[in-house]
């Protein structure tokens, strides 16, 4: 009864500009934020092997150490990588633009199975469809949100078997992209969660 959980969601219209780019002309899936083996870069990258040969992916953020960096850069499937590095959040913005899937293929460590990670939310905020892991919290905010699909993010075949069902049917992409859209406006904002702030400083301090 005493604490107050204040959620860092996105800026609702931040990735507005994004959302008037068709889902037919998007080619790529992406990935933002850090790149470690527990954040499932691996796996991702084994999954391109299952994936139409005309997708790419979009990588952009900091590796997690020399190993990590050294393990994705032997990868055979890097060569259908886009690695951006740390960029600023225009880029972001065109990344986002491009992608008809944002992946969140996190592996179910503890530290991941109850988190809320932005990745999610900036992505249905810019009208990407989220393809992330099967985690009871997470399919209740994507799967039964209808925006997205969630996956065992330890089977490649599982999240190419995702990403192909989206490529394929760029309306159920759209779709979803929409209804993200609408739950970050109505729901999973900055707005919301920055009056909850004030308002418990506000009663604090009363």
């Amino acid at each position: 009864q005493r604490v107050i959980t204040v959620n860092n969601y996105p800026i609702a219209d931040e990735f507005s500009a994004v959302v008037q780019k068709l889902h037919n002309d998007r080619r790529s899936i992406c990935y933002v934020g850090a790149i470690s083996f527990a954040r499932g870069i691996i796996p991702l990258l084994d999954s391109l092997s299952y994936i139409d040969s005309s997708v790419t992916l979009d990588v952009a953020g900091p590796f997690a150490g020399k190993e990590v960096e050294e393990a994705c850069y032997s990868h055979p499937n890097w060569g259908r990588v886009f690695y951006h590095g740390q960029v600023s959040r225009n880029v972001v913005a065109q990344i986002y633009s491009s992608a008809f899937a944002g992946m969140a293929t996190l592996l179910p460590v503890p530290n991941h199975i109850l988190s809320k990670p932005i990745k999610l939310f900036e992505y249905m905020s810019a009208g990407v469809p989220v393809i992330c892991s099967d985690f009871p919290l997470w399919q209740s905010l994507i799967a039964t949100g209808g925006c997205g699909k969630v996956v065992d993010p330890i089977d490649p075949k599982a999240i190419a078997t995702a990403v192909e069902a989206l490529r394929l049917d760029p309306i159920m992409g759209s779709n979803m992209g929409r209804r993200g859209i609408d739950l970050v406006r109505n729901e999973y904002n900055w707005g919301r969660e920055g009056c909850k702030l004030v308002e418990t400083y506000d009663a604090l301090l009363s």
